[in-house]
Order: C-alpha cells, then structure tokens, then sequence
C-alpha cells in the first residue's frame, strides 16, 4: 500500500466512524470520570470565597425555585450543602415553585452526602418549610413573617415551634445567609432581591442557568448577589474547589473531552490534506 493510498483512505473516512468516536467521547466520561485539568471561573471563586467567609454555625435561608428537572442545579446546590453542613451552618429550605419540595427531598435524599447528613438532626440542624405560592407576594411574606406564611407548619405538618432551628428564626433580618437555587426568569431572581434581600440585607448567592447572566451581573455589581454559579463552568469549578465532584466535573470531562477530539480531528485533517496535496503534487512532476 503506497502512501498516497493512506492519505486518501484517511480523508474519505466514513462519517459514522467519526459518529460512532463522537458519541464514545460523551459516554465514557460520564461513566468514567477523567478528570481533565480545567481552571474554576471568576465566579466559581467568588462563591467559593462567599461560602467559605460565612461563620461556622450560621443560619441560613435557602428558597428554593426549581424542579426535578434542574438536575445541574441541583448537583450544584448539593455541593453548597455539603459545604454549609461541613460549615455546622443550620439550613432552613423553603420552596417557591410546586415541584420544590419534591426536587428538594430528591436532593437530600439522593444527592448529599449521606454520611455527612446522617450526622445532622432535622429540626436542629435543617428543616423543610411547604411550598409558598404567590412569587413576588410569597418571597415577601416569607422575608417578613415565615409562620404566617407557612401556615406555622413544616412540610410534614408538624408547627415551627416544636424545631428548636426555628426557635430565634421568624423573617429573612432573623438569619445569617441567603441562598438562591432557582430558574433565570424574573419570577425567582429579581423578586428574591428585591423582597429578601433588600429587606433583610443578608448576603446573597444564587445558583441559576447560565442565561442568567446580564440579570445576576447587574444585581452582583449593586452588591445586591454576592456571588453567583451560573452554567456549567462555575458549578464544575465550585465542586472541584471545595473537592467535592459530581455530575457538574463529570459534564465538563465530556465537554472537554469533545473539545479536545475536535482540535485533534481539525490537526489530523489538515496534516493529511497538505501532505496528501504534496504527494499529488510529486506524482504530476
């Protein structure tokens, strides 16, 4: 087999063969995490630097306005809670869409930690508030009065007052910390600013969609959001900078992975094509 040959068997290679690698690519790091090296975004940083300023033992407010199908948010918020619980921090969840609570147990339930929370109490160190319909009404009424609110009840049903984490902690100027997981529409972000935190004046971190971001870099400048984790990026850094991969470093093997298959696929091709040229070009003379 002449060399020419090789090159054009290499530059008429069947399209389903590159297929085929592409979807190798996606699948075995997902399965097999590699742990490619990348460095954690500017934001990733600065929610890393939010959490970790936070006093051991805080109280804090986490709302809650995603669903079950948020699955990249909630891998995120379950390094942040990993993180809080290892802080000592008390977490009080709070839902804001229907699906919440539900997103919220399968988190817990599924995705912490489980011999970290195993050594947490519920009512003492975390509680589980209902679902508060309402939006921008329902982010108000809890900033200002949580029982009345919620009725006075935890999801299960059982009073607030029975939770010793709820002894001292009746509105948003009663804790230490806010924390947003939620959808980028105005629905989630622009009423948790405006009717939690410019009311309590707590620090605020949000984790959100990616699209998000010309409404939480404008809230971040105001001081308003103290840091955000906002797409892929910032939340595979933020678990890579507090050691603590998930589904999020796993994602960006593939994405990484796939990157780096296209820049070698470009580098291989323009190779054979030039040195394919040359022997074409020897061949006529």
């Amino acid at each position: 087999m002449t060399t020419e040959n090789i090159f054009d068997r290499i530059q008429r290679i069947d399209r389903r063969v590159v297929f085929l690698v592409t979807a190798l690519v996606i699948t075995l790091p997902l399965l097999f995490p590699i742990g490619i090296p990348f460095v954690p975004s500017p934001y990733a940083l600065s929610f890393h630097d939010a959490i970790e300023a936070l006093p051991d033992g805080s109280v804090v407010l986490s709302m809650n306005a995603f669903g079950p199908e948020d699955l990249e948010k909630m891998w995120a918020k379950r390094a942040m809670t990993n993180r809080l619980f290892e802080k000592n921090c008390k977490i009080i969840e709070v839902s804001f869409d229907a699906p919440g609570p539900i997103a919220m147990s399968k988190c817990y339930e599924e995705l912490l930690d489980q011999q970290l929370l195993a050594t947490k109490t519920y009512g003492e160190d975390y509680i589980f508030l209902p679902y508060v319909a309402g939006i921008v009404v329902a982010y108000s009424a809890v900033a200002r009065d949580i029982r009345s609110a919620t009725g006075g009840v935890d999801y299960y049903g059982d009073s607030l007052d029975s939770y010793p984490i709820m002894e001292d902690v009746n509105a948003a100027t009663d804790v230490d910390f806010l924390a947003l997981t939620g959808h980028h529409t105005s629905t989630a972000i622009e009423p948790v600013v405006g009717q939690v935190q410019t009311y309590a004046n707590k620090p605020l971190v949000v984790i959100s969609a990616g699209i998000s971001h010309a409404l939480t870099s404008s809230f971040i400048a105001s001081g308003n959001i103290k840091a955000a984790l906002e797409g892929l990026t910032d939340m595979a850094g933020y678990e890579l900078l507090i050691k603590d991969p998930g589904l999020n470093i796993a994602q960006m093997d593939v994405v990484s992975a796939h990157h780096l298959m296209l820049v070698l696929l470009i580098i291989v091709g323009n190779i054979v094509f030039l040195l394919s040229k040359n022997k074409k070009s020897e061949v006529k003379k």
